[in-house]
């Protein structure tokens, strides 16, 4: 059942974060990853090739290192991407009159076999920080009913920052004791996707996309007026520097964006032994 118990009308506000004059590498910018896939297919049409067909891009915040390298957060949604397998299929749909000119006085299975020697989809993911490099992503775990996804990076490089304070439900609900329903500042750390019609800055130049908590959208998920664009889902929720949510999707016709918030956030880093504290 889904619960709005309050919306605010303030807009959300943006500012740049010079990353060259952060002096302290516990700023959350320094835990910020700009993740990308990219689809291909491997195919033998007579010939070897291959085919990149689609991309798609998200946000990840770093949580904490790993014997491979860093666990971070994104969005489920981004982690479970399935829009390729349509142009997987449309490959198929046009190469098997060719396999079956070719096979198809074996039968249906042969012809059905060789389809799929000629035609083997793969991934490539990328996850790049602002210490640079492009390193490999794999899929470790996600939430059971919530747009969260736990990757790890792989890398051996150890200059990635973890965000090192993560608050919890109580801290929420104290701040909204200080600030009232509506007062309560969050911002979150990203950058549009280089896909989006947003032309994103540099690197170095991250967006601080400012706004105030609109209260809970349905249990476990919190609603903020910070405005997003494409390719920020999974970008790091922050009340005073403490990590309260993951950004997933932005409705523009009420101005209100949603994120998992600390509860979703501790249940699937703490099922996957990823024991770090929760500030109350």
């Amino acid at each position: 059942m889904l619960l709005i118990l309050f919306l605010v009308t303030c807009a959300g506000s943006q500012t740049r974060i010079d990353t060259r004059r952060l002096n302290s590498f516990q700023d959350p910018a320094y835990s910020y990853l700009s993740l990308g896939q990219e689809f291909h297919n491997r195919y033998f049409d007579g010939r070897t090739g291959d085919q990149a067909f689609a991309a798609s891009s998200a946000t990840g915040v770093v949580v904490a290192k790993s014997e491979e390298g860093y666990y971070a957060l994104t969005a489920k949604h981004f982690c479970e991407n399935d829009a390729w397998e349509e142009d997987v299929e449309r490959l198929r749909r046009h190469l098997r009159p060719q396999v079956e000119r070719e096979y198809g006085d074996m039968g249906k299975d042969i012809v059905d076999e060789e389809l799929d020697s000629w035609v083997t989809p793969y991934a490539i993911n990328s996850a790049e920080g602002l210490q640079g490099g492009e390193h490999d992503w794999v899929v470790v775990d996600t939430h059971p009913s919530l747009d969260l996804c736990l990757i790890e990076v792989l890398t051996d490089t150890k200059d990635y920052e973890s965000t090192y304070q993560f608050g919890s439900a109580t801290l929420l609900e104290r701040a909204r004791d200080a600030y009232g329903l509506t007062g309560v500042p969050l911002y979150s750390v990203g950058l549009p996707s280089p896909h989006s019609m947003f032309e994103p800055p540099p690197l170095y130049y991250l967006a601080q996309w400012h706004g105030h908590w609109a209260g809970y959208f349905q249990e476990g998920m919190l609603a903020t007026t910070i405005k997003v664009r494409g390719g920020q889902s999974g970008a790091g929720l922050y009340y005073e520097g403490y990590l309260i949510g993951v950004m997933v999707a932005y409705n523009s016709r009420v101005d209100i964006s949603y994120a998992p918030g600390p509860m979703a956030i501790q249940e699937l880093l703490w099922a996957n032994g990823i024991l770090v504290e929760f500030a109350d």
